[in-house]
């Protein structure tokens, strides 16, 4: 449980050492910065937030402020054990053997000797560094060293474990075990605090998300209504307001009658995405794309027209029909589509008009073959007899 209220934090920057010499005697000459301006927001026993926003937008600040590492200016921060990983050396001495490391870490966490002596087995065995774990420290790779961190964290009990990029630790088999081992500590009553710049991973481990931007909250809602501002924030720059906002984008280029046909099919058949777009001013160059995700949020295919080498224009109030004609090689379930309309290859160049969850594609069978995870691929078995 985190309970933020109305917490702010200020730092004091010196351009040279004798701006930092005046302000100790005249209390000028210091350039003022505002990293987090009266923060507030909860978060529950059991539940997982994520933070998101630019770089300088105030996140690992804020994340000092949870962890203890540093203090609020105003306001207050309640917590019960918080523990984390938000540097891969904080908390080692790179001269002490991992074994010995792993002792001084978890007493930083608050560990007992009795509670160490009952988990240290287990948390070397998760983190897979048995046959290194006598060396010293500094013989170990920046992966190693999250590798270790990350495993005294989450078996030091915690009340909150904070995360700042964890899927950055080592290897595709240990980032799938830590997020295996996040979500079991998740359905067991802890709580998540998920910095990243990866928003599939925010879709995937958080029920709700923060978006901050110059230090304040501009988004504190579901996890995708605070990924679609960030994607409006980085394509105009500027805060806007995403409660109960039919589109994203500068309105020049519309989006209207989108139609998925057929909208029920089998695995691997072929379906068509249309829709028209409507002109508000005359566009010499425009992208138009489509994103289709699952059930969860997470991204499963998307294109556009740069990256299929069509090219689009459209005068004022001319209105075109365009159509994605696509086989959906995709595991049955809900699938929703997202439609944009943009400058270049992406719409942070310039983003027109941006609409989630435009349409709704209903896979209803595989089609074919039983097969496991989220796509289908083509393939084939053969067989030759030994001479």
């Amino acid at each position: 449980m985190i309970k933020v209220i109305n917490v702010s934090k200020e730092y004091i920057l010196f351009n040279t050492p004798l701006s930092r010499l005046r302000y100790a005697f005249f209390k000028n000459g210091a350039i003022r910065k505002m990293a987090l301006q009266n923060i507030s927001f909860y978060l529950e026993p059991g539940s997982s937030l994520g933070v998101i926003g630019p770089n300088g937008a105030g996140k690992s600040t804020l994340l000092r402020l949870i962890a203890g590492i540093s203090r609020p200016d105003h306001g207050t921060i309640h917590t019960g054990r918080v523990t984390g990983i938000l540097d891969p050396s904080s908390g080692f001495h790179p001269d002490m053997s991992a074994r010995k490391n792993i002792k001084l870490n978890a007493y930083l966490h608050g560990m007992s000797a009795k509670e160490l002596t009952t988990k240290i087995d287990e948390i070397i065995a998760f983190s897979e560094l048995a046959h290194v774990i006598d060396h010293p420290l500094r013989t170990f790779s920046t992966g190693m060293m999250m590798r270790l961190g990350f495993s005294i964290a989450i078996h030091a009990n915690p009340d909150t474990f904070v995360i700042d990029e964890v899927l950055a630790v080592g290897d595709i088999k240990f980032q799938q075990k830590s997020i295996k081992k996040i979500k079991e500590f998740q359905n067991q009553g802890g709580s998540v605090l998920f910095v990243t710049h990866d928003l599939n991973a925010l879709r995937s481990l958080c029920d709700r998300a923060l978006l901050l931007h110059q230090g304040e909250i501009i988004c504190n809602g579901s996890a995708e209504d605070s990924v679609n501002a960030y994607y409006e924030l980085n394509s105009q720059g500027h805060v806007i307001l995403v409660e109960q906002k039919e589109f994203y984008g500068s309105g020049v280029l519309c989006i209207k009658d989108i139609q998925i046909s057929p909208d029920h099919i089998a695995s691997g058949r072929e379906t068509k995405i249309s829709f028209l777009v409507d002109a508000n001013q005359t566009v010499d160059h425009f992208t138009a794309g489509i994103m289709i995700r699952d059930a969860k949020g997470q991204d499963v295919f998307g294109t556009n027209t740069y990256y299929l080498g069509k090219k689009l224009s459209i005068e004022k109030g001319q209105t075109l029909q365009l159509h994605f004609i696509l086989e959906a090689p995709f595991a049955p379930g809900d699938y929703s589509i997202s439609i944009s309309l943009h400058e270049g290859a992406s719409h942070t160049e310039g983003n027109y008009f941006w609409k989630d969850h435009a349409a709704v594609l209903h896979i209803h069978s595989y089609g074919g073959p039983y097969f496991i995870g989220s796509t289908k691929a083509r393939i084939r078995v053969e067989s030759n007899e030994e001479c």
